[in-house]
C-alpha cells in the first residue's frame, strides 16, 4: 500500500508540487501531524512550544497535496475513510477561540495516553476513542489557510469524518489534488474549548469520483450531513440550510417539492456545529438516513450517487503473487484448514494469505459439509471476486484481492472468531420459525408482520457453536468483547445496501445475509458466499425461478443454481 509521510507540511491549502499520486480505487495511507504542528515528547516541550512566537506558523499542518490520476475537473471526489488511527493526543486551552475565550489564565496542557485499542486516559479517567479527521480538502486556484473551510472542504471538524464514512468534495481545479490533516483522538460538535483531542494520525483511504456536488457532504452510513461555512456562525448556518435544500432537490423523491416545503422539511432535523469558534465556522444539517423512508420501497431516500470508476485499481504484484503462490501452494505454511477451504500464508509477505476453495456445500440435514461438483469451487471464487469488487468500489473493505480459478489472494486481518454478523430485511428464516405467533401479533402501530414481508434491515450477532451444536444469538454487550459491534453494524448495513442495489438490477432479490468480519468491524473476511446470502430470483423466467429459488441442496442442483446466478452477475 502506498504511504505518504513528510516533514515538509502544507500550511496553506494551495496547488503545489504533489507528494505523489494514486489511482481511483487504490488503497493508500497518509501520516499526519497534530494541529499544533510540533513533535512533543513532554508537557514541558508542549508548553514551551505553545508560548513560542513561532507557534502560529505551524498551525494545522497538512500532508499533501496528493494527486489523483485520471480525474477531471467538474466532478466530485468521493473519499472513502477506511481507518483512522490517532496517537499522542494533546489538548490545551485556546487563547484565540473557544466558547469561554479569555476567561482562563494559561494553557493548562494535558497529554492523553494512547491507553489501549479502545480507550484513552484523561486525568485519571478512561474515555472511549473515536478518531476522526478535521481537515480534508481538494485544491482550486485559491490560496487558503489550512485552518479554514470553503466549498472544497478544509477545516470542517465534524466527528462524522471517521472510519467507515465517505466524504464528497467538488473538484474545481484542472488537477485533482487532495490535502489531509488535523486528526483528533476524539472531538465533539463545536470544539467547545476551540479544539478537539489533537493527535498525530495515520489514515487509510481510497478515492473515486461521481457527479459534481458543489459543497462537502459526509455520509457516515447511518447519517448524512450536508455542510455549510461562512465568515460567522449565522452565515455558516445559512449556507448549510441552502446546501441541504439543494441536496434534497437532487434526490428523485424531493425533485417536485417547492422551496417553502423543503425549508419546512428541515424543521425536523438538527443543525449541528463543526468548527464553531474559528474564523470560518462550519455547520451541517444532519439527516438520520433510516428515519426518512420512501413509502414505495420502505428504504431510505438517501441513495449514494453512482461512481464513475467501476473497477478498483489493485497493486500490480497481486496477480503475480497469486500465480507464484498457486504454483507452490502445498509447500506454503498452513494457516487454516476446514471443510470448505484451505488457507496458507504467502511466505514472503505475512500480511497476505492464499485461500483454496474446496468443492463442498453445507447441508442442514447432515449438519456439516458434503461433497459438491468440482466446478462449484471455481464458481464460488468468481462470484466472491465480482461482489468484492462492487463492495470495494463503494468503499466497503473485504479481504479479497485477486482470484484465479478456485484460489483467492486475501489480506490477512484479525478476524472475530466464532462471530457471525447477520442482516435481515424480511421476516424469514430463523425469526419466522422461532418467534411463536409473531406474525399474528399486532405491532404497536396496529399492523401485523406477515411471514416473508420486507422490513427495514436490522443487524444481529450470532455465536457459532461447533457441530453438532447450533448457532445462537449473542447479546451485544457480550459479543462486544470480541468485535466492535457499532462499526461492524455500520459495515454490514453498508455492504447489504450496496449488494442489494447491485443484485436487484440483475433480477436477484437480497433478503438477508451472514457475514464474518475483522475484530475492529471494518472488513468483511473470507468469502462473500451464495450460501450466506438469502437470494431469490425476482424475474419472470420460469426456469431461472425453479433453478435459483430451489430448496433442494443436492450437489448438481447447487451447481445449476451457482451457474444461473453467475450468468446474471456477469
Amino acid at each position: 500500500m502506498k504511504t505518504f509521510e513528510t516533514d515538509d507540511y502544507l500550511y496553506k491549502i494551495e496547488a503545489t508540487a504533489p507528494l505523489g499520486s494514486v489511482k481511483p480505487g487504490e488503497d493508500f495511507c497518509v501520516h499526519t501531524r497534530n494541529a499544533f504542528g510540533g513533535d512533543f515528547k513532554s508537557l514541558q516541550e508542549f508548553e514551551r512550544f505553545m508560548q513560542s512566537p513561532d507557534k502560529n506558523q505551524f498551525n494545522h499542518p497538512l500532508t499533501g497535496p496528493i494527486h489523483i490520476e485520471g480525474v477531471e475537473q467538474g466532478s466530485s471526489l468521493v473519499i472513502f475513510i477506511q481507518n483512522v488511527i490517532a496517537r499522542n493526543a494533546r489538548v490545551c486551552l485556546s487563547t484565540s477561540t473557544g466558547i469561554r475565550k479569555g476567561e482562563f489564565e494559561g494553557r493548562e496542557p494535558v497529554f492523553l495516553s494512547d491507553g489501549n485499542a479502545e480507550y484513552t486516559e484523561f486525568n485519571g479517567i478512561w474515555i472511549k476513542k473515536r478518531p476522526s479527521i478535521g481537515v480534508l480538502a481538494t485544491i482550486d486556484d485559491q490560496r487558503r489557510s489550512a485552518g479554514r473551510c470553503s466549498e472544497n472542504g478544509g477545516n470542517m471538524d465534524f466527528p462524522q469524518l471517521r472510519a467507515g464514512s465517505r466524504l464528497y468534495l467538488p473538484l474545481n481545479h484542472p488537477e485533482a489534488l487532495l490535502a489531509i490533516g488535523d486528526v483528533h483522538m476524539r472531538q465533539g460538535y463545536g470544539e467547545i474549548p476551540g479544539m478537539g483531542y489533537e493527535a498525530d494520525g495515520e489514515i487509510q483511504l481510497s478515492v473515486q469520483t461521481t457527479e459534481k456536488i458543489p459543497y462537502p457532504v459526509i455520509d457516515s452510513g447511518k447519517e448524512l450531513l450536508v455542510m455549510g461555512w461562512g465568515g460567522n456562525p449565522e452565515e455558516a448556518q445559512g449556507t448549510a440550510v441552502r446546501n441541504a435544500m439543494d441536496y434534497l432537490k437532487r434526490l428523485p423523491i424531493f425533485s417536485g417539492w417547492s422551496e417553502p416545503h423543503l425549508y419546512e422539511f428541515l424543521a425536523g432535523f438538527n443543525l449541528v456545529p463543526g468548527n464553531l469558534t474559528g474564523k470560518v465556522p462550519t455547520f451541517g444539517i444532519l439527516f438520520p438516513k433510516q428515519e426518512i423512508l420512501d413509502p414505495r420501497t420502505g428504504k431510505s431516500v438517501f441513495e449514494w450517487p453512482s461512481l464513475k470508476n467501476i473497477n478498483p485499481t489493485q497493486e500490480n504484484n497481486f496477480r503475480s503473487q497469486l500465480s507464484e503462490g498457486i504454483a507452490k501452494f502445498d509447500t506454503l505454511p498452513l494457516f487454516h484448514s476446514g471443510d470448505s477451504r484451505e488457507i496458507r500464508t504467502v511466505k514472503d509477505d505475512s500480511s497476505l494469505l492464499i485461500q483454496k476453495l474446496q468443492p463442498t456445500m453445507y447441508s442442514f440435514a447432515e449438519k456439516g459439509s458434503v461433497a459438491a461438483p468440482a466446478k462449484t469451487a471455481e464458481l464460488r471464487a468468481k462470484m466472491n471476486q465480482k461482489l468484492s469488487e462492487i463492495l470495494h468500489h463503494n468503499g466497503v473493505r473485504t479481504t479479497t484481492l485477486e482470484t484465479e480459478k478456485e484460489f483467492v489472494l486475501m489480506r490477512k486481518v484479525e478476524a472475530a472468531k466464532r462471530v457471525e454478523v447477520v442482516v435481515k430485511s424480511a421476516f424469514i428464516g430463523s425469526p419466522a420459525h422461532l418467534y411463536s405467533s409473531l406474525s399474528q401479533t399486532l405491532t404497536r402501530t396496529g399492523e401485523t408482520i406477515a411471514k416473508g414481508a420486507p422490513h427495514a434491515p436490522y443487524v444481529r450477532f450470532d455465536w457459532r457453536n461447533p457441530p453438532p451444536g447450533e448457532d445462537i444469538t449473542i447479546p451485544e454487550g457480550l459479543v462486544a468483547h470480541f468485535i466492535d459491534t457499532e462499526r461492524a453494524s455500520d459495515t454490514v448495513l453498508k455492504a447489504f445496501e450496496v449488494l442489494e442495489k447491485y443484485l436487484s438490477e440483475r433480477q436477484l432479490k437480497l433478503r438477508d445475509g451472514c457475514f464474518f468480519l475483522s475484530q475492529d468491524g471494518s472488513t468483511l473476511c473470507g468469502e462473500i458466499s451464495m450460501d450466506n446470502l438469502g437470494l431469490i430470483y425476482s424475474g419472470e423466467d420460469g426456469t431461472l425461478q425453479s433453478t435459483i429459488n430451489t430448496r433442494k441442496k443436492t450437489g448438481e442442483k447447487v451447481l445449476e443454481r451457482y451457474q444461473a446466478i453467475w450468468e446474471l452477475l456477469k
